[in-house]
């Protein structure tokens, strides 16, 4: 991934599927359209500071996977780790 925006789509979608929500689900949970989700999550677009607090909240993605990537592994960026069996499962 070569930049922020690059990375902070990678670790929405990858937060979404962890749940095993759909792009619909998670844009009618924001009240916004699915093609805006789609737009972060696959085409770079940054969202609003109001819709990243929204969705950060929505998946349980961790701040510190956004604003301090250099500390985050991709598998624990979201808060209940379940893609792999990691030690740092469940670390918030």
């Amino acid at each position: 991934m070569e930049n922020g925006s690059d990375r902070f789509g990678f670790i929405i979608k990858s937060a979404r599927n962890a749940k095993h929500l759909t792009r619909e689900q998670v844009a009618a949970t924001l009240n916004i359209s699915i093609r805006h989700l789609g737009a972060v999550e696959n085409e770079h677009q940054n969202p609003s500071y109001e819709l990243l607090y929204r969705i950060v909240q929505e998946l349980d993605i961790s701040a510190d996977s956004i604003f301090h990537p250099e500390l985050s592994s991709e598998c624990v960026t979201i808060k209940s780790c379940n893609c792999c069996q990691c030690d740092r499962q469940n670390d918030v």
